[in-house]
């Protein structure tokens, strides 16, 4: 298959955190790394390695709170399109770093994608969403990228929502492979990109996983003025409703209403040319699947809303390679039998704030997550909440190794 993968890497620097605590680690993953440690050496090791935050995140800003730094610098990477994610070289090789700031020449901003940052309970609903996707994907053979290591920072994210409130945040350490997306000049490439996103959904979805955010689904309406697309109710690029309309010639199931959209991320395992699912903060657990899925490769949006779509244009033959993908997303072994993994309802989307807005796309987050957040409020101590967050991983971890389903965690 022909891929494309983003070239341009920055070289930044980056600063120490002090008062950073490792909460968790993938003691299976690090054992066969550095077998000649013992557990607090290990600890501190990864501490050293990856408490690193950017030096744009360090200076006073309007999204986090000051935190301590040590003098001195260390050099990362920053891949195109990595956002809050730095690349950090060890002596086992390179992990990603989910949380550790914004870019050297960008400043924080208070909104989800610029602040730079990653929350304690995000962080936590993310490894344990990857541990249960893991063993759901390997029963197909497909590989995650996965999660090895969590620390907890003394970095505090101001609420937006309550400017008295803080929220704790973390780091997340996982594998780092190049980030890899179909090329759009080639029509089999996206199909075949397209054809293994499908195979990764219903892989999840065997486990009651969805890729698909309940923050970003698409509602397909019709206006005065012809189909419009709404993607997390903001209205989404014209090109958008035209390839959503070309679909619908060859996939009448798509009809006018919300539709699951697929956020299948993929990077290269280069040594083995093979491809690994990567972050999932957006994936959520559901219940049921009631809505039809679309699964477009839509790259070749124009970057300035102004922007012309040139013809022929390449949306067009996209949309006949997400046509035929759709067609395979309708099949009913699509939607087989559930078998959950008995703690994935706490990875369910739900509003983040009970009271909160009701209408159209509420502010959500994972059951989990609400969890950790009220675990915060009470842990007496650090080192209380990190006892609690990494026994709920590891429970996470170890329920898919067992035939007994037990009750979910924190539950009466």
């Amino acid at each position: 298959m022909m891929l494309r993968k983003l070239s341009e890497t920055a070289r930044e620097r980056a600063r120490r955190v002090i008062g950073a605590r490792l909460v968790w680690a993938d003691q299976e993953y690090f054992r066969d790394l550095a077998d000649c440690l013992d557990g607090d050496e290990l600890d501190e090791l990864l501490v050293s390695r990856f408490a690193l935050m950017s030096e744009a995140q360090v200076p006073p800003n309007e999204v986090n709170l000051e935190f301590d730094v040590a003098p001195d610098v260390f050099a990362v990477e920053r891949p195109a399109g990595y956002g809050r994610v730095l690349v950090v070289q060890t002596e086992w090789g390179p992990f990603d770093v989910k949380g550790a700031g914004v870019a050297n020449h960008l400043r924080p901003l208070p909104t989800q994608h610029a602040n730079g940052l990653l929350t304690f309970p995000a962080a936590i609903a993310e490894i344990c969403m990857e541990q249960v996707a893991r063993r759901a994907l390997a029963e197909q053979g497909i590989e995650t990228a996965r999660c090895v290591a969590l620390l907890l920072l003394p970095v505090y994210l101001r609420d937006p929502l309550n400017p008295s409130g803080q929220v704790r945040c973390a780091l997340l350490v996982r594998e780092s492979f190049p980030r890899v997306y179909a090329n759009p000049e080639d029509v089999g490439s996206a199909l075949a990109m397209l054809e293994f996103s499908v195979s990764c959904e219903r892989a999840l979805r065997r486990a009651g996983l969805t890729t698909t955010s309940s923050c970003t689904n698409m509602s397909f309406v019709l206006g005065p003025s012809g189909d419009t697309v709404y993607i997390d109710s903001v209205p989404a690029p014209a090109v958008i409703a035209v390839a959503l309309a070309d679909l619908r010639s060859t996939c009448p199931f798509i009809a006018y209403g919300e539709i699951d959209t697929l956020n299948v991320q993929l990077c290269l395992d280069l040594p083995r040319q093979k491809l690994r699912l990567v972050d999932f903060g957006s994936a959520e657990f559901r219940p049921a699947f009631d809505k039809p899925l679309l699964a477009a490769c839509l790259s070749r949006l124009p970057e300035a809303a102004n922007e012309m779509v040139q013809g022929p244009s390449p949306h067009q033959r996209i949309a006949r390679a997400s046509g035929f993908a759709c067609a395979v997303s309708a099949h009913p072994a699509f939607n087989p039998p559930q078998v959950h993994h008995p703690r994935a309802p706490l990875l369910e989307m739900v509003p983040l704030r009970d009271d909160g807005p009701v209408e159209r796309t509420p502010n959500k987050t994972k059951r989990l997550a609400k969890m950790v957040l009220a675990q915060l409020a009470q842990a007496k101590s650090d080192v209380e909440l990190c006892a609690w967050a990494c026994s709920t991983i590891n429970e996470f971890a170890s329920a898919g190794r067992h035939t007994q389903c037990v009750g979910l965690i924190g539950e009466q």
